[in-house]
């Protein structure tokens, strides 16, 4: 798999075009290729974005100490999500890590918005901003991606920001009522 991906990335760097590449989402914790051919640090140089499906549902009970991963996406995401960054560390070019997010019921519990915020959080939490939703039947829970909770995130990021020289320190903010 390696030296593939890295064929078709020199490919596809010589005409500027950025590749990515969806892995299994315990590769980013599992040190062994777990009979699939991936292992973390085999790929993750070989591509400009690493797109690991993290969906709770595909943890074994015991993984990361929870009895049912599925019914806990924040922790799932945050441990995939630390050990990816661990891992990624020492790897020159190693690619960006854009999770995808899991927004479908596959067993106990019945996924909601909370779900889906949740492993969201997680990733901001660790700072990974880019993330993907996945729903086989493409139907999202669009209550997940409330106004409100995308405004106060973009307000955190400004605040964040440093003040130009010579302008206001003061900011606006805008924020968007989700009742209308």
């Amino acid at each position: 798999i390696r030296e593939q991906l890295g064929y078709l990335h020199g490919r596809f760097a010589s005409r500027k075009v950025p590749m990515a590449i969806d892995v299994f989402g315990l590769t980013a914790t599992d040190s062994t290729d777990m009979g699939i051919g991936q292992r973390w640090e085999m790929f993750v140089d070989q591509a400009d974005v690493v797109l690991p499906m993290t969906y709770p549902s595909h943890y074994a009970p015991g993984t990361y100490g929870l009895g049912n991963p599925n019914a806990h996406p924040y922790a799932v995401l945050d441990h995939s999500l630390r050990d990816a960054k661990r891992r990624s560390a020492g790897i020159s070019g190693a690619g960006r890590i854009v999770p995808w997010y899991q927004d479908f019921t596959l067993g106990p519990p019945r996924y909601g918005p909370e779900h889906v915020r949740a492993q969201i959080q997680a990733g901001y939490d660790n700072g990974v901003r880019g993330w993907m939703l996945w729903n086989p039947g493409s139907r999202y829970t669009t209550a997940a991606l409330r106004p409100e909770i995308l405004g106060e995130a973009q307000e955190r990021r400004r605040a964040a920001e440093p003040t130009p020289p010579g302008t206001d320190s003061t900011r606006s903010s805008t924020r968007t009522d989700s009742r209308r």
